[in-house]
């Protein structure tokens, strides 16, 4: 009888990854790790910065909770966080290599051997994982999400850089030249949105190395629930029109814009609700924006909730509306079809790749509160087939990414392996 075959190792390597500290930090890799671990021998290594800073030299932040959720279903002895200090602004040039000693420290501690690594995004961790893989020689695969193409890699800065907290020190010649070379050096570069694929190709990636594998979504989390019964359970009024934002409350996701439109809404005599759940530095200006508009009883921001927490706010609403500047795959659009809920969002980065103005919801340009008010009215007013959004975001699985990715191993591994059979044929002896 034949052994039985082994099973693949995969080093996930990501600095984007749930812990319980930060729940919802990376859940789109968390997804797709968990999908892999049901499959292959996986490990997943999170580099954890440390951050120092001349107000901090002598007192270091602490950080709690850097354990796998419960909710990511992967045991976790297999989640490990090794931290690396994180030099300020000059010196930040070193922080890819500080990274790079503290995953080796945890490679060697708990002795894995990997037969491919799998990095998350770009950079730095993609650099990192550059570095990583050509200590181990093995393969490298590298996810590009986005900022990590846009801004370090300097394909395209302009969506950020009016935002004010946005640090044009993120972009270098440094920076570029390191993500190319990690580019070059990975045996595929995977990428969730053919407009991220033309620009690595710009960067000099092969077309016969890229491959678009799309974010996917939890179709056991994110179903059609009844409405009533979830805006009951959340306190929410059951007789009003409900809006629901989902992302960071920050510059680029413009939530100052839609609070403009639901004025707008309002001023026309729309009586909207609308919910924002999300952290970020904007949060007490749209809290103050909030008050100053006088809709106190027509906005929510909730503190912070648990990712699992998110369908039902998706479920209770009747669109989600997410008027971003910029997004490279739009993960939470997707989730709001699955729970049979409209989107009105902008026709900016992959969206127009993966949504149909009119089909599933409403795309606008960004920046325009008068047009968002607008396409929200339009979706609220528009009887949709559930059943249908339901279906197109179903198509979008993690179950059916992670077979697109585990095929994808497997030829690279594959692809490896007829290397080096050849090279040691070149190398055997000489014949007399």
């Amino acid at each position: 009888r034949s052994e039985p075959e082994r099973a693949m190792k995969l080093l996930l390597l990501s600095e984007m990854f749930p812990s319980i500290g930060s729940p919802t930090v990376g859940t789109f890799v968390a997804g797709q790790a968990v999908q892999l671990a049901r499959r292959l021998d996986v490990t997943v290594v999170v580099p954890v910065v440390q951050p120092l800073s001349p107000r901090r030299w002598h007192a270091r932040p602490r950080l709690s909770g850097l354990s796998a959720p419960p909710d990511v279903d992967i045991p976790p002895e297999r989640v490990l966080y090794p931290r690396y200090p994180g030099l300020p602004w000059r010196l930040d040039t070193f922080n890819a290599y500080l990274a790079y000693h503290a995953v080796r420290r945890t490679i060697r501690r708990h002795g894995l051997k990997p037969d491919i690594i799998h990095c998350h995004p770009g950079y730095p961790t993609g650099y990192t994982g550059y570095l990583v893989a050509r200590w181990l020689r093995v393969p490298l695969v590298m996810t590009l999400h986005g900022f990590d193409m846009n801004v370090f890699g300097g394909a395209d800065i302009k969506p950020y850089s009016n935002d004010p907290s946005f640090a044009s020190m993120f972009y270098s010649p440094t920076t570029q030249a390191r993500l190319q070379r990690a580019l070059l050096h990975s045996a595929r570069v995977v990428t969730v949105s053919q407009e991220l694929a033309d620009k690595a190709e710009a960067l000099g990636m092969s077309r016969q190395r890229l491959s678009v594998i799309r974010n996917g979504i939890d179709a056991s989390q994110f179903y059609p629930r009844d409405k009533r019964l979830m805006r009951h359970q959340l306190g929410l009024p059951e007789d009003a029109s409900l809006i629901l934002f989902v992302g960071s409350l920050s510059y680029r996701k413009d939530p100052l814009g839609l609070l403009k439109a639901v004025r707008l809404l309002h001023h026309q005599g729309w009586k909207v609700f609308c919910v924002f759940l999300g952290q970020g530095e904007l949060r007490q200006a749209l809290s103050s924006a909030v008050a100053e508009a006088g809709l106190e009883h027509y906005v929510r921001i909730p503190g912070s909730i648990r990712y699992a927490e998110i369908p039902i706010w998706m479920a209770a609403c009747d669109a989600l509306v997410l008027p971003t500047f910029y997004e490279s795959f739009g993960m939470v659009l997707m989730e709001a079809l699955a729970c049979g809920r409209p989107v009105v969002t902008t026709r900016t980065g992959a969206i127009p790749e993966l949504l149909r103005d009119g089909e599933h919801g409403a795309l606008i340009p960004p920046g325009d509160p008068d047009s968002l008010a607008q396409a929200i009215r339009r979706v609220l007013e528009k009887a949709w087939d559930q059943d249908a959004l339901v279906r197109y975001a179903r198509s979008f699985t993690w179950e059916r990414i992670a077979t697109e990715l585990e095929r994808l191993y497997s030829d690279v591994l594959a692809e490896r392996l007829q290397r080096l059979a050849a090279k040691a044929c070149d190398s055997g002896p000489a014949r007399g």
